[in-house]
């Protein structure tokens, strides 16, 4: 990436944006592991 690249407004609201996907997306897979984690618990017994 480029020095002018960090430097245009647009790029750096582009880049804000990809950041914000980048952590709902993780958000969204840290929720589906803990779901899956604590159903199989509740299914095994051992919650």
């Amino acid at each position: 990436m480029s020095v002018d690249a960090l430097t245009n407004p647009a790029e750096i609201e582009r880049l804000r944006r990809q950041r914000a996907k980048n952590w709902a997306i993780g958000g969204i897979l840290l929720a589906v592991v803990v779901l899956i984690y604590v159903t199989f618990m509740v299914r095994m017994g051992g919650g």
